[in-house]
């Protein structure tokens, strides 16, 4: 199994090597791409949260509430 997120140089050299398998890159998956955009998310979320940023939405509301009190 190949660890190679996107296609590329090292996707077509790993086909062309001597191996008995070669798996297609994780990130053509739709469940690959859905955890980075999630991870993406909270992070950003966090980031703006620990900035002291002030704006309305669910997520501005979500990040204070899971944060405990200091």
């Amino acid at each position: 199994m190949t660890h190679l997120l996107a296609p590329g140089r090292f996707t077509e050299a790993l086909r062309t090597a001597p191996a008995e398998l070669v798996t297609a890159p994780l990130a053509d998956h739709p469940a690959v791409a859905d955890l980075v955009v999630r991870r993406y998310r909270h992070a950003a979320r966090d980031a703006l949260w620990a900035a002291g940023a002030e704006g309305p939405g669910p997520a501005r509301v979500a990040c204070r509430t899971a944060r405990p009190a200091a």
